[in-house]
């Protein structure tokens, strides 16, 4: 499977997995695309997967490595400011618990050989349908360097 395909695929069993309508991520859509939001209020949304490539042992196939991606947990506000900050919380609070799956998992369920998010940054984005309060987490799969990573598959 891509790479893409993996983490779409990891992100999904984490959402449909959380059963506490409490949890900042309950019942949030996963889209393998940044361009924009769907009509949904609130997700995960992810663009390009920027690599390196080289050939696995044997040189029988390229494979990709140092792969970075940003996740994007984003929230609708729309013209609803007296919950503005509310919902840019909730967008940071999805952003922390999409933070602690890759802590929690490293490998994405057996699929890779480690990942990792970064970092969090808030923000707003305005789409087509109005204000969206985001938090932006930068990701790195199988990343060389990591001592989880003595072998590409």
């Amino acid at each position: 499977m891509s790479i893409r395909g993996d983490l779409y695929n990891f992100l999904h069993e984490r959402v449909v997995s959380i059963n506490d309508q409490a949890n900042a991520c309950f019942e949030v859509e996963v889209l393998d695309t940044a361009s924009e939001p769907s009509e949904g209020d609130f997700g995960i949304m992810f663009g390009d997967c920027v690599s390196s490539v080289a050939p696995n042992r044997g040189a029988t196939q390229m494979l990709r490595f140092d792969i970075e991606t940003v996740l994007v947990a984003y929230v609708f506000i729309g013209d609803d400011e007296e919950k503005r900050a509310a919902k840019r919380d909730r967008a940071e609070a999805m952003g922390l618990e999409i933070s602690l799956w890759f802590h929690h998992d490293m490998t994405m369920g057996g699929r890779v050989r480690n990942s990792r998010a970064i970092d969090l940054v808030d923000d707003y984005f305005e789409g087509a349908r109005g204000l969206y309060a985001v938090a932006n987490i930068p990701v790195r799969i199988n990343e060389t360097g990591n001592s989880d990573n003595n072998e590409r598959q």
